[in-house]
Formats: C-alpha cells, sequence, structure tokens
C-alpha cells in the first residue's frame, strides 16, 4: 500500500507539471512574448520538462534509500537505481535544455554544449556498468542460490 501512495504522490507531481507547462506553451501570450531569441512558451517548457525530470531523479534517489516492501524483488538492484535514473535524466534532459539553450548558442557552443552532454552520458553508462560488476551482481547471485537452495529443501 506504501509503494502506490509513493507512487500517486510522485507520479502525480510529475504528470502536473508536464501537463501545465504544456498549457501554458500553447497560450498565446507566451508564444509570442520572447525575451531576446527565447520565447517564454520554451522558458516554460524548459521548467516544466526540467522540473519533471528532477523530480523524476529524486524519485529514483528515494527509490534507492528506501525501497517500499511491495517491491523487495529490487533491494539487490538498489545500486543501480540511481544511475539508471540519472542516465534517463540525461538523454531526456539534452533536448529540455536545448529549449533554451539551442537559441543562444552559435556553432562552436552548440558543438561543446552536445560533447557536455555525449561525457556526462556516457559517464553514466559506465556508472552503471560499474555498479552492476561491483555491486548487484554478487546480490543477484546470491539471491538466486538462496531462492535454489530454497526449491530443493521443499
Amino acid at each position: 500500500m506504501k509503494s502506490r501512495a509513493w507512487m500517486l504522490q510522485y507520479g502525480i507531481t510529475m504528470l502536473l507539471a508536464m501537463l501545465l507547462g504544456t498549457v501554458l506553451a500553447n497560450v498565446p501570450l507566451f508564444k509570442d512574448t520572447a525575451v531576446g531569441r527565447v520565447k517564454a512558451a520554451e522558458i516554460v517548457l524548459f521548467l516544466a520538462y526540467g522540473g519533471t525530470l528532477v523530480i523524476g531523479w529524486v524519485c529514483g534517489r528515494a527509490l534507492a534509500t528506501t525501497i517500499p516492501d511491495e517491491w523487495r524483488g529490487l533491494a539487490p538492484f538498489r545500486d543501480l537505481i540511481v544511475p539508471v535514473t540519472t542516465f534517463l535524466v540525461l538523454i531526456l534532459g539534452y533536448p529540455v535544455a536545448t529549449l533554451v539553450c539551442g537559441p543562444l548558442l552559435g556553432q562552436g557552443g552548440k558543438s561543446v554544449y552536445n560533447w557536455m552532454f555525449v561525457v556526462a552520458i556516457v559517464a553514466s553508462g559506465l556508472w552503471i556498468i560499474v555498479n552492476w560488476f561491483t555491486k548487484c551482481a554478487s546480490q543477484v547471485a546470491a539471491m538466486s542460490d538462496s531462492r535454489h537452495s530454497r526449491r530443493n529443501a521443499a
């Protein structure tokens, strides 16, 4: 039951942020108003989608620290939750950050911006692999062995 309340808390917050941002970005006032080369609609979408990604990352962090009893099967994968969440946030965050940064970057700036995301995404992918190898694989194997032992005993 705790997991359902937990999912509702984070899920509805993320849904509301995205919905409100999308609605506001489609209001003519936001489409027609600009700060330099960045439209207010793009800023609103950046804040809404960026906020959703931050909430999603915080949700992953909370899940990694306190896995609900109903999701005990995730326990061996606890050390993968934050790296996987970070990986997903970086991949989804690239187009979100581009909403505001894209119009402000020249050709050289766009290349540096792209490489920053490439390096961050590859680093988070490596983080996933290292955590799997050093922490999770042995826990999954131990869990599998204990289940196998219980089946043979019965």
